[in-house]
């Protein structure tokens, strides 16, 4: 949690910087996105705790439904802002993706780094 914490401050701080040198990139709703994937990810990363915490049978059952419920969670957020008719939506796609494929890496990155620790050396 701790480098979740840390990859969220320096995302902000990006998007800050990027806010201020140059503000039409960044959509007014950028911080809500931040947010959003900021709770979404501790969510999945308190799920894939517990995960680990079991038997590694089905192990690729639960991260293959957390992928896809984290999916459909962003696109309900998408949705939700798309139906409200939010003004600058292509901007705020654009931002949404960049930071989305942002936070993707990262736990792709946490993940790996999890089940490298935890593979066994023949």
């Amino acid at each position: 949690m701790p480098q979740l914490l840390v990859f969220t401050l320096l995302m902000a701080g990006a998007l800050g910087l990027a806010d201020w040198l140059a503000d039409p990139l960044v959509h007014p709703g950028a911080w809500i996105i931040l947010t959003f994937l900021f709770v979404l990810s501790l969510v999945v990363h308190q799920i894939i705790r517990r995960v680990d915490r079991r038997p590694a049978r089905n192990q690729t059952v639960y991260y293959l439904g957390i992928v896809v419920g984290r999916l459909m969670l962003s696109i309900g957020f998408l949705a939700g802002f798309i139906f409200r008719e939010t003004a600058g939506l292509y901007g705020f796609l654009a931002n949404f993706f960049v930071l989305y494929l942002g936070y993707t890496g990262f736990e792709i990155y946490a993940l790996l780094a999890n089940l490298r620790r935890n593979s066994t050396s023949s």
